[in-house]
């Protein structure tokens, strides 16, 4: 039988489904659509500072949960798999993994995080872990480049800087439960769902998974949610700032190191593969990449980043480098310079080498089959990967084979390198620097 990948909707809930036959694996992930993010609503209708809130509220969610107390709670996590949460600007994920005789436990476990309302955890636990989350904000701090790199991303949208999912230490300690109580509350009520499922079919049955499913988070959701700050999708979505606003800018950093980010608005392409294989070209494997030029070329820097990310519609490509600040403009000249001549120079060679890459790439990853639950992050939203949404449920080899035919020729590279290259070459993106 062949891994496969699909989506599912049952009962009112939405699924995304890995199989993954003859694995004996589980994992039960509930996967939400609002994050961070939801804290400049809770700011502008309460007047409460809460920049940091939704990554306390990740971690209270651990704490006193519906059906067990802290203490089993964590003893039965520890014991029967591996679990963990984290929190973005526009999600937060809950997630347990484990073989497929525990899956009903599995289920169990990441109702009680995700679906737990933080009612039952007394105010010991709730001081207790407000001091671990402002120990992880102060370390986040220590690192200069990482702490910048936060910081960046919040001045990028003209955002409160400390308006970056980490928080502010300090003004974590006004916290109140009750302000908590409220978040999650609202979290529960507004954010649209999707259970993620990856499981064994050779083991267990899809439709009793999802039934199982709906009946622990509609029974832990079925209680009354005791929230008086209420809010409409509406006013959630209404409250972000995901558009860029104009630079240059600058973010104060204790660092003795000049700290450069640039980010740019860049064409989105309807499947990933292609884009990423793009990226990674120009930044670290073309003769002329961002790295090869500022890095071993020149000597700038132990090391250089750059990526792409998709969200709120808009994909934007994120260059960053650390070098001594009267080495600030020549890195910058030297990443334009890198972006342009790399796609100026591109060649059916280069083609030839970055698919050699790719197909080894793909024979590393099919040795840990662990990978294809990443196939829960795809976009299935976007029109390129719903066309081939019906191979996906029968094969995700063919499938990947399929986009890697239709989207990763010569001429389809090249067009994603040069609207890249245009972008970079015409000064059209936002440079900040520490200061």
């Amino acid at each position: 039988m062949a891994d496969k990948f699909y989506l599912k909707d049952h009962n009112g809930h939405k699924f995304s489904i890995v199989e993954l036959p003859g694995s004996g694996f589980f994992q039960y992930e509930v996967a939400t659509d609002i994050g961070a993010d939801f804290e400049q609503a809770y700011q502008q209708k309460t007047g409460r500072w809460v920049f940091g809130m939704a990554h306390l509220i990740e971690h209270l969610s651990f704490k006193s949960p519906e059906d067990y107390t802290t203490d089993e709670f964590m003893e039965v996590l520890k014991a029967k798999g591996s679990y963990n949460a984290f929190t973005d600007t526009n999600r937060i994920h809950y997630y347990f993994n484990t073989t497929s005789r525990n899956w009903k436990l599995a289920v169990k476990l990441v109702a009680n995080m995700a679906f737990n309302d933080l009612t039952k955890i007394n105010a010991d636990e709730f001081e207790s872990e407000k001091s671990v989350v402002a120990n992880e904000i102060r370390r986040y701090g220590d690192d200069k480049q990482t702490i910048f790199q936060f910081r960046a991303g919040a001045a990028a949208y003209g955002r409160n800087l400390d308006d970056n999912i980490l928080g502010n230490a300090d003004l974590l300690e006004n916290f109140t439960l009750f302000d908590c109580i409220q978040m999650k509350g609202n979290f529960i009520n507004h954010a649209n769902m999707v259970h993620r499922i990856s499981f064994d079919p050779d083991e267990v049955n899809i439709e009793e998974i999802l039934t199982q499913v709906v009946e622990q988070s509609e029974r832990i959701k079925s209680k009354n949610l005791p929230v008086v700050v209420n809010f409409t999708r509406t006013e959630v979505d209404s409250s972000y700032r995901t558009k860029m606003v104009s630079g240059p800018l600058q973010v104060a950093s204790s660092s003795q190191q000049r700290m450069i980010q640039i980010i740019a608005e860049i064409p989105t392409c309807d499947f990933t593969t292609p884009q990423s294989l793009v990226v990674n070209y120009l930044g670290y494997t073309a003769h002329s990449s961002v790295n090869e030029l500022i890095r071993e070329k020149h000597g700038l820097t132990y090391g250089v980043s750059l990526h792409s990310e998709f969200r709120h519609g808009v994909t934007r490509l994120f260059f960053g480098v650390d070098v001594e600040p009267e080495n600030e403009q020549l890195a910058i000249d030297l990443f334009k310079q890198a972006i342009t001549e790399t796609a100026s120079n591109f060649t059916v060679a280069n083609y030839d080498m970055i698919m050699e890459k790719f197909d080894i790439s793909m024979v590393n990853s099919q040795l840990n089959r662990r990978n294809i639950v990443g196939y829960h992050d795809l976009p299935m939203n976007s029109p390129g990967w719903r066309s081939v949404s019906d191979v996906l449920a029968v094969n995700i080899s063919k499938a990947k084979n399929k986009v890697i035919s239709d989207t990763c020729s010569f001429s389809q590279l090249q067009q994603i390198m040069v609207g890249i290259s245009n972008t970079i070459e015409s000064n059209n993106y936002l440079l900040i620097t520490s200061v």
